[in-house]
């Protein structure tokens, strides 16, 4: 930039103020643009993270009125089985993420499921919060049948604690507040 503008003064084309306020107009147009793409990644996270709510919240309605009636008592904890579970998740049929999987977590139990990323963790309170309904298999809750449970009922009775927070790209009192008004959100 210096150069161009030192041969284009040096001709006669620009006065030495209109190289200045050039440089100054490229540099500060630089400066704002690295600034602005930095946050190029907090913005396509929100981007998908608000796609994927609203892919929540139409799950939600959609199972809830069209699959699942029964509300049945939940005293204390409930026993939860998984018999012979396969799962893949619905954009990639082919590729299992649980295969043949049985456990049972008895009431009162407390249960760590480990394992190396994308060996399915996720995957298995997904199911149990009825995000996604398995492949193959059966999951029950108490001896009912996942799958014939009201979601509203189950996720009114059922919570999930993560091992990560979710933390928006806000203040610690922004963050909290939107932790307190979520269960609002219906």
């Amino acid at each position: 930039m210096f150069y161009v503008g030192a041969v284009l003064t040096a001709k006669g084309l620009y006065t030495f103020q209109q190289t200045l306020e050039a440089f100054s107009l490229i540099t500060f147009s630089v400066a704002f643009s690295g600034a602005l793409l930095g946050y190029v990644p907090a913005v396509s996270k929100a981007a998908r993270a608000a796609l994927d709510l609203l892919r929540l919240l139409r799950l939600d309605k959609d199972t809830a009125e069209s699959r699942g009636t029964d509300r049945y008592p939940i005293d204390g904890a409930p026993a939860i089985a998984f018999e012979r579970v396969d799962f893949a998740y619905p954009s990639r049929p082919d590729a299992l993420v649980l295969r043949d999987l049985s456990f049972v977590v008895r009431a009162g139990e407390s249960v760590a499921i480990v394992g190396a990323s994308g060996s399915g963790k996720s995957s298995v309170v997904a199911l149990i919060q009825r995000l996604f309904e398995p492949s193959h298999g059966r999951i029950t809750l108490d001896g009912h049948d996942l799958g014939a449970t009201d979601v509203r009922f189950l996720r009114d009775h059922v919570a999930v604690v993560s091992q990560t927070p979710v933390l928006f790209d806000d203040s610690v009192e922004a963050n909290v507040l939107c932790a307190l008004a979520w269960p609002r959100l219906d």
